[in-house]
């Protein structure tokens, strides 16, 4: 994905996103199969997005503008 982040997200093979706020706080999940998602109702911060990609969980760090 873009990163910095203004609204949309580009995802790769990916089933389920998860994105947490800097302080561990769950802000937006979606489940499926996953493209592009819209993220302008986010507030501008840091997140931590974790993605479910073929059965393996990995984590990035997102700013979002």
């Amino acid at each position: 994905f873009p990163n910095p982040v203004e609204s949309m997200v580009n995802f790769e093979n990916t089933q389920q996103v998860w994105i947490y706020t800097i302080d561990g706080r769950l802000a937006f999940t979606q489940k499926g199969n996953l493209e592009n998602l819209n993220l302008a109702h986010l507030e501008k911060g840091v997140y931590v997005v974790k993605m479910l990609n073929n059965n393996v969980v990995r984590s990035s760090k997102m700013q979002k503008r």
